[in-house]
């Protein structure tokens, strides 16, 4: 029998399908904010989602349910992934999703550095 993967293995190969796939990754910590979902992900239309990894025992805590509620209300999606099978439908799936702006907005009056 497979021992089970830790967060951290599961973490690493979720990473590595979603870079295989087109998407941008970035670990998210925010040292003065606890409970934040572990990573962000960009596919290439511009969709931006975040990902929580729990091992298949792990649970999320109230702190990170109030958090990924509160990013919830922003309209950014958060999912909460423990296997590698189902994070790779998600991935496939949300590589559909087109959100991106064009550049046809007047921002003339935005600076932008």
């Amino acid at each position: 029998m497979k021992k089970p993967l830790t967060e951290r293995q599961l973490e690493k190969a979720i990473k590595d399908t979603a870079l295989k796939l087109g998407y941008l990754s970035y670990k998210f910590t925010s040292p003065s904010n606890c409970g934040v979902p572990d990573r962000i992900f960009i596919n290439p239309h511009g969709y931006v989602f975040f990902i929580e990894f729990k091992s298949k025992a792990g649970k999320v805590t109230a702190l990170q349910s109030k958090v990924f509620e509160d990013i919830g209300k922003n309209k950014v999606d958060v999912f909460i992934m423990n296997d590698i099978e189902q994070a790779t439908r998600l991935l496939k799936v949300l590589l559909t999703i087109k959100v991106r702006v064009e550049n046809n907005l007047n921002l003339s009056n935005v600076m932008i550095r």
